[in-house]
C-alpha cells in the first residue's frame, strides 16, 4: 500500500488504514507518530491548507515490503532524484527481519517528500 499525506486532513482520513496496514500494534504506534510528527511540523511551518502542488512537502508511507521498494524507486524517479541524496535518513524501528526508514530529500528550497518505508532487515 502507498499513501501520500499532504497535510493533518490527509492524515486524519489515512490513519486508521496505514495503522491497519502495520501487523505489529508497537511498529504501527511508532510509525504514525513519526507521521503524525512530520505532518504537523509542514502545517505549522507552511499551513494545513496545502495542495500536493504546493510548497511544504508531502509524506510517502509504504507498507507492503514486497513492493515498497519498487515505489520508493518510482517516487524518486517521478521526483528526478538521486537515491543518494537524501537530506536525512532515519531507522524508525525494528521488528524481526524488516525495518522502517523514514528518508528526507529536498526538492526545492522550501519544498521536501518524506518517504516512510518497509524493507527486508539488513545485517
Amino acid at each position: 500500500m502507498y499513501a501520500r499525506i499532504v497535510n493533518e486532513l490527509d492524515y486524519k482520513w489515512l490513519k486508521e488504514y496505514i495503522r491497519g496496514e502495520i501487523s505489529v500494534k508497537n511498529v504501527a504506534d511508532v510509525v504514525m507518530n513519526k507521521i503524525e510528527n512530520i505532518v504537523q511540523s509542514l502545517d505549522t511551518c507552511y499551513g494545513s491548507a496545502r495542495s500536493a502542488s504546493d510548497m511544504g512537502g508531502n509524506v510517502f508511507v509504504l507498507t507492503d515490503d514486497s513492493v515498497s521498494m519498487q515505489q520508493y524507486e518510482d517516487i524518486l524517479q517521478s521526483y528526478h532524484i538521486l537515491k543518494d541524496a537524501e537530506e536525512y535518513s532515519d531507522i524508525i524501528c525494528r521488528e524481526d527481519n524488516k525495518e522502517w526508514l523514514c528518508e528526507l530529500y529536498m526538492i526545492g528550497s522550501d519544498d521536501a517528500i518524506v518517504i516512510i518505508y518497509v524493507r527486508e532487515r539488513r545485517c
